[in-house]
């Protein structure tokens, strides 16, 4: 079995968070990326779904090709 030895410094993610999300902004304005607005009751049956079916849980990208105009009140700019 192959073993992975670290020669540096741990990085938790959430120390990068800021980089994180400036660049998902970049991605955003770019158009290579969109915002999902699926609720947790959707996401849950997209893995049920998946998971009836045999298929491993993958988002079914309900929110890809939709206007930022459809999304729920709460999160129009």
């Amino acid at each position: 079995m192959a073993r992975l030895d670290w020669d540096d410094e741990v990085v938790y993610q959430f120390s990068r968070a800021a980089r994180h999300r400036e660049v998902a902004e970049e991605l955003l304005a770019r158009g290579a990326a969109y915002r999902c607005y699926a609720s947790a009751k959707e996401l849950e049956e997209m893995r049920e779904t998946a998971k009836a079916e045999g298929r491993p849980p993958r988002y079914d990208g309900r929110w890809r090709d939709r206007s930022p105009g459809e999304a729920p009140e709460a999160f129009r700019q």
